[in-house]
């Protein structure tokens, strides 16, 4: 275990303590986007690394960085004793195993509020057969009881928590990106790009379902790594896999595409999407409840419906419907109201609750729509 200090970030504003077991990819993005956004409080993480996934060498914004190894039991260890030594005004749980123990460790008159972000629920995984599921349902309603406030990133998963008993507020992912990265325009050479750990989530095979409706001449690069099976077989249909790629390179490749293709079989909200709302590439998604929610087209839910829509679009045709991305000050706002909720109570130090003072952040990502191609509006990538 490794502990990074900030002194800069020292004072009597409420700390709020971030714990996760999949620090990497875009939940290690959603992280760090919920630190920036929330400047009137102090901030410490608490994480595990997952599985063969990088994180971020700089995390601004940190009163403590704890970086508790790998795995889930890596967690478990230190969690109580980290609670106990920082004494934080709010804990905000973020994933599954994060969320369970946490809430199973935290209790008490004393305790501190309990946030959950699921960043998509477990039982909501396609790959678990039934009776898991169904298991994994009854668990998070017990849990619910332990939670004060579920923290969700997308409106179907709000309301999934509401069901399950637990108070939500909807808290939207955003995307930050170089202003001068924007998409070219396309290629026309119909080079389709997807973003993601070449997993059951993503779905791999729900692609290898839809190549016998696309034309042979569509280019699919997928940009990431996993299951070196499924790898094999995606580069044996045709599919360019590149392996994991540096940020930079990533956004390069979408800001070159003719369009970004999504097939994840469950998903929170994912940032691919919304960086790609933002730097304008023209969007074709799998239509599943959370983006559903979001506002993206629901009728694509089979591999011959998005086939044919990826076709239409590459054909000239004009994108499927996509909502606009959220901005930071929409995700600051938000999570300010969800901290106050939960605030409201007394705090584990007892003393009065210094009332951050509204801040604007920065507009690094303006709402900005997806696009018909034909408009020439720019944009491009990052990591799922």
């Amino acid at each position: 275990m490794s502990i990074t200090r900030d002194p800069a970030h020292r004072g009597s504003a409420p700390l709020i303590l971030h714990v996760t077991e999949a620090m990497g990819g875009g939940l290690e993005d959603a992280v760090n986007d919920f630190v920036r956004s929330a400047p009137g409080y102090r901030h410490a993480l608490l994480y595990t690394r997952r599985g063969a996934f990088g994180t971020a060498e700089q995390r601004p914004g940190l009163v403590e960085v704890i970086d508790a190894g790998r795995g889930v039991r890596s967690l478990r260890r230190v969690y109580g004793s980290t609670v106990r030594r920082l004494a934080p005004d709010v804990i905000h749980l973020h994933s599954a195993w994060a969320g369970l123990i946490g809430r199973l460790q935290t209790r008490g008159p004393r305790s501190a509020p309990i946030v959950y972000s699921p960043h998509s629920y477990f039982f909501d995984r396609r790959d678990l057969s039934a009776p898991a599921r169904l298991t994994a349902r009854l668990l998070e309603r017990v849990l619910s009881a332990r939670t004060d406030l579920t923290a969700a990133v997308s409106p179907f998963e709000a309301e999934t928590a509401r069901r399950l008993g637990s108070g939500a507020e909807y808290i939207p992912n955003i995307a930050r990106l170089p202003r001068d990265l924007r998409w070219a325009g396309g290629t026309g050479a119909k080079e389709v790009v997807l973003v993601g750990r070449v997993t059951a989530q993503k779905d791999p095979a729900f692609l290898l379902a839809m190549l016998p409706h696309l034309d042979a001449d569509v280019r699919l690069t997928w940009v990431g790594a996993g299951d070196a099976a499924t790898e094999d077989r995606l580069r044996a249909a045709g599919v360019r896999v590149t392996g994991w790629v540096p940020r930079s390179e990533c956004l390069t490749l979408m800001a070159s595409a003719d369009a970004y293709l999504h097939t994840a079989a469950w998903e929170g909200s994912p940032i691919t999407l919304l960086e790609a709302a933002v730097l304008g590439v023209p969007v074709v998604a799998r239509a599943i409840p959370a983006l559903d929610s979001l506002g993206f087209d629901p009728r694509l839910r089979t591999p011959r419906a998005v086939a044919l829509a990826l076709t239409e679009l590459l054909a000239g045709g004009v994108a499927p419907v996509a909502p606009s991305a959220p901005s930071p000050q929409e995700q600051a706002d938000a999570i300010g109201r969800a901290y106050a909720r939960v605030l409201r109570g007394p705090l584990r130090s007892e003393q009065p609750v210094p009332v951050p003072v509204p801040v604007s952040v920065e507009p690094t990502a303006t709402r900005s729509s997806v696009r018909r191609p034909e408009e020439g509006v720019p944009a491009g990538r990052s990591r799922s």
